[in-house]
């Protein structure tokens, strides 16, 4: 793991994410705004080459699928240079 910078860098319970706009695997770009007329949003750092990550893309669909009013978003953080797996096109493929 990175070791951040400073204390500040770290969300604390209840604390309001960040905002981000990032293309997604439908085509659209979405905004942390985007989500605001859901009651809950899960994030989860995720990518398409880690066996641990794999393992749990079943779990995220079945909360996504269990939970009407909840949106689960993934973000992959890694550099699909050195990562291939990671590219966009590959994540496009896995959804």
């Amino acid at each position: 793991m990175v070791a951040l910078e400073s204390e500040s860098d770290v969300l604390g319970h209840g604390d309001r994410a960040p905002d981000f706009e990032l293309e997604a695997t439908d085509g659209e770009t979405y905004t942390l705004g985007d989500f605001d007329d859901h009651d809950a949003l899960l994030v989860v750092f995720t990518c398409n080459h880690c066996p641990y990550a794999k393992a749990k893309f079943e779990a995220m669909n079945d909360i996504a699928d269990d939970y009407e009013n909840l949106a689960v978003v993934g973000i992959n953080p890694n550099d699909a240079e050195e990562y291939p797996e990671d590219s966009f096109e590959k994540m496009v493929e896995y959804v």
